[in-house]
């Protein structure tokens, strides 16, 4: 039997088979056929690893390209490619229906397993995001795109590139408004980033004087279905 998914498994599958061998992933994914049972967290990680064994074993000499599914068969970690492995699996299995009973067994479990989403983004300040807001599985990578939003967008966004033409203090007194802007970034992501050590809701409203409005850059989390964040982001 597999280990502890690195995944949190759906509500209502069928139990834990007593083995992991074909006579009992064949009747867990005939009892989903017929009810609509999830098959159990066993179940489709052994489907996935069969599957993967094959494509491994057709690319033989050349690059394996579906590592989400070989992630999700080994360990159960979800992966943004996931359900994009299992379908171009599917379409050069063979056309058989039990082939296609067990693929749909597979994607109805990756679809239902719950996650959580990091979304990432900014609008000004009372309204609605006008650019589009970037999605993560990973938090570390939703922090980064974070940060790199900060650094290289809210001076841009919200003053003027001085280029050379600074009005800064040279004594250390009053900055112009693109170095404030420059400081106040690398204070929040120095003092209220880089210090966090759980995944959080992040956010930071910046405004500047000769502009009426502000904005606001945000990291937000939320969870869902796996097969519903994939649906968004193939929108996107």
């Amino acid at each position: 039997m597999r280990g502890t998914p690195e995944h949190v498994e759906p509500s209502g599958t069928q139990p834990c088979p007593d083995d992991n061998t074909w006579p009992y992933v064949r009747a867990q994914v005939r009892e989903y056929t017929s009810s609509g049972t999830l098959v159990h967290s066993q179940v489709a990680r052994e489907i996935a690893a069969y599957w993967q064994s094959l494509s491994a074993h057709r690319m033989r000499g050349g690059p394996t390209s579906n590592n989400a599914l070989a992630a999700f068969a080994g360990s159960g970690k979800i992966e943004r490619e996931l359900l994009h492995d299992i379908e171009r699996e599917r379409l050069v299995g063979p056309p058989d229906s039990d082939v296609t009973a067990t693929f749909s067994a597979l994607t109805a479990y990756v679809r239902a397993v719950p996650v959580v989403v990091y979304s990432v983004g900014k609008n000004i300040a009372g309204y609605s995001p006008e650019a589009d807001v970037d999605r993560f599985l990973d938090w570390s990578d939703a922090v980064e795109r974070y940060k790199d939003m900060l650094r290289d967008e809210a001076a841009d966004d919200i003053t003027r590139d001085p280029d050379g033409e600074c009005d800064c203090d040279p004594d250390g007194g009053e900055g112009c408004e693109w170095h404030v802007v420059e400081a106040l970034v690398a204070g929040h992501i120095r003092d209220d980033v880089d210090s966090r050590t759980e995944p959080g809701p992040l956010g930071v409203v910046i405004r500047a004087d000769s502009w009426a409005g502000s904005m606001s850059y945000w990291l937000a989390m939320a969870a869902t279905a796996f097969g519903r964040f994939d649906d968004e982001t193939k929108e996107h």
